[in-house]
């Protein structure tokens, strides 16, 4: 039975236990250090601050306010082919984190009837409505969990095949209703109505974009990414989530590969893949070139952690 909705939402839950932490009197004060202030003491050595040795203190913690802008990285969903359960666990965390901005990074829509490979001629009908009817759904609910974030959409290698299919009948292809704006109701649904090829964050340090390479294992396809445009970014595409490093003089450069949300294995494949889903949340300085990335990655169980929150589904 095809659903577009009754995805459920997770509620953010507390995690069991305290958080256990001491004070530098109650470690000074414990049994270990008062042992070794004794040995010494009896060996007539001094303890270690008296030759000017000392554990440094912690470096300072600067509240940068409202400073940075956070960025939610929505990877591919493939809908109509989508896993339900991690769709509504990344509601749950677009509803926890209420981030300035979310960027789906393509490949949302599968436009499975679509395709030039061979279909499963039980789920062609009407596939394409289908999948525009849960697209449409999912953002509308992403907007009302988000009121205030700015949304956007990438272009992805499954959204061109919509592309691809207006090209090869060009009597059709300049029909407003068709383009794919229009399509995904971006506009109606509160969404930015244009989709992009590309998004530069970070005072044009950092690229959004979907993704061209697709390596065996992850971290390979993040770091062919990385030597293709040589500053730092983030793509989906290969359906891993997988962070690649680069230092150099010049700088460090980081390249993120931000996971999915499709069902695995998919309809298309009997054995589970190698794939990771999950999200990505960037924080980028408004005035500057900086910027950190946190992968949020949901176990086979359907929770992900967010600092001392566990999210389920």
């Amino acid at each position: 039975e095809l659903r577009a909705v009754g995805w459920g939402m997770p509620a953010p839950v507390q995690p069991p236990g305290e958080v256990i932490g001491r004070s530098k009197e109650a470690i000074e004060q414990s049994e270990p250090i008062a042992k070794c202030r004794q040995f010494l003491a009896d060996a007539d050595v001094p303890f270690p601050e008296a030759n000017g040795w000392h554990v440094p203190d912690p470096p300072s913690i600067k509240a940068r306010g409202g400073r940075d802008e956070t960025v939610l990285f929505i990877p591919d969903i493939h809908c109509g082919d989508h896993d339900e359960k991690a769709v509504a666990l990344m509601l749950g965390v677009v509803k926890h984190i209420q981030p300035d901005r979310i960027i789906q990074l393509g490949d949302c829509l599968d436009f499975y009837g679509l395709s030039r490979f061979d279909k499963n001629p039980l789920r062609f009908a009407a596939r394409v409505q289908y999948e525009l009817d849960v697209q449409a759904e999912l953002y509308r609910h992403i907007r009302e969990l988000a009121p205030r974030a700015l949304c956007q959409q990438l272009l992805g290698n499954h959204e061109e095949r919509g592309i691809r299919f207006l090209w090869s009948n060009p009597a059709m292809a300049d029909l407003r209703v068709l383009q794919l704006p229009q399509l995904m109701r971006l506009a109606e649904l509160g969404w930015d109505s244009e989709v992009h090829k590309e998004i530069w964050l970070a005072d044009e340090s950092f690229v959004v974009r979907h993704g061209t390479h697709i390596r065996r294992w992850g971290g390979y396809s993040a770091k062919a990414e990385l030597d293709s445009t040589l500053v730092s970014g983030i793509s989906g595409h290969t359906h891993r989530q997988a962070l690649y490093p680069l230092s150099s003089h010049a700088g460090e450069l980081v390249w993120c590969e931000a996971g999915n949300l499709q069902r695995n294995p998919p309809e298309w494949r009997t054995s589970f893949q190698n794939w990771q889903q999950g999200v990505v949340l960037g924080e980028f300085e408004r005035d500057g070139n900086a910027f950190a990335l946190n992968p949020i990655r949901f176990r086979r169980s359907y929770k992900c952690r967010i600092g001392h929150f566990e999210l389920s589904a």
